[in-house]
């Protein structure tokens, strides 16, 4: 409680006005980004979304997940080699989102691609240039998502944006509930780089290790173990409410802090392999069951992080069993870095033998 989220919307209101700027659609996104609001406005957003996305309201949603993972499989095919980013963990989330949202899925690239260029904006000091494209891409969001066409109208009513439409009720207009589902589809793309991450720890072992468990309790918290160890998030962004001394630091009201989660997450040098086993799994072995920060904590912990779960859980047992002996051809592939975000750029696979 000694330290607040950043004023993000109050931040480009104010670089608006100071050089001029148009940022209105920018600013209606990430004002319905939970993770970026405080007070009674996060209130009113958190329980929209968890009224819709909490854990036990999302199994409705497991065959949809199912289907768009067996698809995406399908796609790779029996192809010598594959890019695990760009030919599976990608498209899947966006396929994934169009679907459960109602959103035309013939426009999945494009709202990924829009997606991925506001994601930056809670990145430091970007260059106007970037808050101009970030602009931009977040109209083109907007716009995409508000279109209310005969067959767009079809698939939002019997979609996830029907459900947040009917929990918002009065309380959030019909723009704010377009660009609530923007900002859901931008901060979901951590979901996806943070598949990637997991599927490059795990092609890191040999075959008779990768598969999760199939026992529920064993194979929950491999999960969770493969999210503490390969959450793409990499800082929380806070301010000081008060003058503390934190680590030897002395912080005055006002000063910006920069949370390291992997260190939250008990992850020192090293700690991504996992410890050693006589066979079988060896994530989310005890005693190495450790609570985590890769979603958040407290009242800014995720609210979709229930549905990241079963995406990233779903699409990993799917994978292996499709293809037990995918060989990863980079185990040390180059990183995309950002201040906040981290995950590898391509994981160059070949589908070497497929499960009968």
């Amino acid at each position: 409680m000694a330290f607040s989220v950043v004023d993000l919307p109050g931040y480009y209101r104010n670089m608006a006005d100071l050089a001029g700027l148009e940022l209105n659609a920018l600013i209606r996104v990430i004002d319905s980004i939970p993770f970026f609001s405080n007070g009674p406005r996060h209130l009113l957003l958190r329980r929209v979304i968890l009224q819709v996305l909490r854990e036990d309201r999302i199994d409705a949603w497991q065959p949809i997940v199912d289907e768009e993972v067996d698809t995406a499989i399908s796609r790779l095919g029996n192809s010598a080699v594959v890019d695990l980013v760009e030919d599976f963990a990608d498209p899947l989330f966006a396929r994934v989102m169009t679907r459960l949202f109602g959103l035309p899925r013939d426009q999945a690239d494009n709202l990924n691609r829009w997606a991925e260029t506001v994601r930056f904006v809670s990145e430091l000091l970007l260059p106007i240039r970037r808050v101009r494209q970030m602009n931009d891409a977040a109209d083109q969001l907007l716009e995409a998502i508000r279109s209310k066409d005969a067959r767009t109208r079809r698939l939002r009513d019997t979609s996830i944006a029907s459900m947040l439409e009917r929990a918002a009720g009065t309380d959030l207009t019909a723009e704010e509930v377009d660009a609530l589902i923007a900002g859901l589809f931008i901060a979901g793309q951590t979901t996806a780089h943070t598949l990637s991450n997991i599927l490059l720890l795990v092609l890191r072992l040999d075959p008779e290790q990768r598969p999760l468990p199939t026992d529920p309790a064993p194979r929950r918290n491999a999960v969770e173990d493969l999210i503490r160890r390969g959450g793409a998030p990499q800082y929380l962004l806070r301010i000081a409410r008060e003058d503390k001394t934190v680590g030897g630091h002395d912080l005055e009201v006002g000063d910006p802090v920069l949370v390291h989660i992997p260190s939250a997450n008990r992850l020192t040098d090293g700690a991504g392999i996992p410890p050693a086993t006589t066979g079988g799994c060896p994530f989310g072995q005890a005693p190495d069951v450790k609570p985590h920060f890769s979603f958040g904590a407290g009242i800014h912990h995720c609210p979709g992080a229930p549905l990241a779960r079963m995406l990233i859980d779903t699409a990993l047992h799917k994978l292996l069993n499709a293809f037990p002996e995918i060989e990863l051809l980079d185990p040390e592939p180059e990183m995309f870095g950002t201040d906040i975000i981290k995950s590898p750029r391509s994981l160059s696979s070949r589908l070497t033998a497929t499960a009968s």
